[in-house]
């Protein structure tokens, strides 16, 4: 069972304002880093452009073979019978 209250006037003043920063930012900030190669710096907007499917393929840049476009049957597998 979960109760809900108001958070009364003196409470919300007490609240700290949510800031793009916690603890472990800059541990995912390394591990962006060091699994995509790229380095969007310290913004959220700049590594959401990076990574997005849509804006990240650049002039030039060649396509990654997908696992959509790897063909796999089922129909030899060793456990079907």
């Amino acid at each position: 069972m979960t109760r809900l209250r108001a958070l009364p006037p003196t409470q919300a003043a007490c609240q700290p304002a949510p800031s793009g920063n916690f603890p472990q930012r800059g541990a995912v900030l390394s591990a962006l880093r060091g699994l995509t190669g790229k380095d969007g710096g310290a913004s959220s907007a700049r590594w959401r452009e990076l990574l997005s499917p849509i804006t990240a393929k650049r002039k030039g840049e060649q396509e990654r073979p997908g696992l959509a476009k790897i063909p796999v049957s089922l129909a030899d597998s060793p456990g079907r019978r």
